[in-house]
């Protein structure tokens, strides 16, 4: 088994340029990828499992956690009927709980407080719970968006996006692919309009 431990964005551009672009045919045979950082569209789950599914066997994991506790504190094998990530407690050492409001707070370890994620969650039973970003970050219906795009879609775009006030959306394209339309902006085009950067999280607000 190869574990492969990255941000959804710049793990899909990787396995694009390897799979699509530059045409290799081998991968591991058991692939585990941990991913986290910010929200994974289903949409994009979806794209990058079917790269991968003639040459492996692959588990997605998702991780949540927060810079000022620790990474990977919930962790998600898998999604309920209606797509959501079901988050648990990786160790009986995580501790966490959701406000009257919804908000969500977490620590490690009894005697630390619990920080609050500003993300918000529903408890589900049994030590699991869907997780909601705080919408202020991650807009609602930009994820709805991401999430209509198909395979096709997520090969020309890397998913980061600029927009300009209250104008449209536009996108950036992987490196290599030409605009088809005014809402798509080539790669490097893109990176010279923002601060773009691999590591840095995607503007989803």
């Amino acid at each position: 088994m190869t574990l492969v431990a990255a941000q959804p964005l710049f793990l899909a551009d990787v396995l694009t340029q390897i799979l699509v672009q530059a045409g290799e045919n081998a991968l591991p045979k058991t692939l585990l990828m941990t991913l986290g950082g910010y929200p994974l569209p289903l949409s994009l789950e979806t794209y990058m499992a079917s790269l991968m599914e003639r040459f492996s066997s692959v588990t997605f994991i998702m991780a949540y956690g927060v810079a000022e506790v620790d990474a990977g504190l919930l962790v998600s094998l898998g999604r309920d009927e209606r797509g959501r990530h079901v988050f648990s407690p990786r160790s009986g050492e995580v501790r966490y709980a959701v406000g009257p409001d919804g908000r969500l707070k977490i620590g490690l370890g009894a005697e630390k407080p619990l920080f609050d994620t500003g993300d918000y969650a529903e408890v589900l039973g049994d030590s699991r719970l869907i997780i909601s970003p705080n919408p202020k970050r991650y807009a609602e219906d930009t994820l709805r968006l991401l999430d209509t795009w198909d395979n096709d879609t997520w090969r020309r775009r890397t998913g980061f996006l600029v927009r300009s006030g209250d104008s449209q959306p536009r996108f950036q394209l992987r490196k290599g692919i030409a605009p088809l339309s005014k809402d798509e902006v080539e790669f490097w085009d893109f990176c010279r309009m923002t601060d773009f950067c691999w590591t840095k999280k995607p503007d989803w607000s």
